[in-house]
């Protein structure tokens, strides 16, 4: 590595590519610089170059937040449940759901957190018989509620740096 440049950093680099007929594809460098948060303004995002979601992550919360809004009664908890999710809607988006197991990357507690909701309120919706005779009696807002609210004690990571390829960890601010 160049003297001065650290591993799992961003760069930017300005250059001309060309293709080698021996060598293949090269670049030569005219300039190299960290990414400053100038760049980060101009739209750079480191998250572009981890594994992420195939779906659109603000789309996704505005899915669960709708599942929500159509399937908690109460008000109040609905409020409650509502705003516990835009607290933590940024490390929902960002967040992997595990590192290895079931949605590792990022995105994917929020894409796991939708896939639960989901069936949980579908699920509480039909009444299945096995449930008609529990005492108390299935409470669809509070199950609507805890799936949609299972993950934010991993959300609460309230800033997460992704990962790098090689290293598929992810760390807290």
């Amino acid at each position: 590595m160049r003297e001065g440049l650290a591993a799992r950093q961003f760069y930017k680099i300005r250059g001309v590519y060309a293709e080698h007929e021996r060598y293949g594809p090269q670049i030569d460098l005219q300039n190299i610089r960290l990414v400053t948060d100038a760049d980060r303004e101009d739209g750079f995002d480191p998250a572009a170059f981890v594994e992420h979601s195939r779906f659109d992550a603000g789309a996704m919360f505005a899915e669960l937040k709708a599942l929500v809004q159509e399937n908690i009664a109460d008000a109040p908890l609905r409020r409650l449940v509502l705003t516990i999710l835009d607290r933590h809607a940024d490390a929902l988006k960002k967040l992997p759901a595990t590192l290895r197991n079931f949605h590792p990357f990022a995105g994917g507690l929020l894409e796991h957190t939708l896939s639960v909701t989901t069936a949980v309120s579908t699920w509480s919706r039909s009444t299945p018989p096995i449930t008609r005779t529990w005492q108390p009696p299935l409470n669809q807002d509070l199950v609507v509620a805890g799936a949609a609210l299972h993950p934010t004690s991993a959300a609460s990571w309230s800033s997460a740096t992704p990962p790098s390829r090689r290293s598929r960890r992810w760390t807290a601010a």
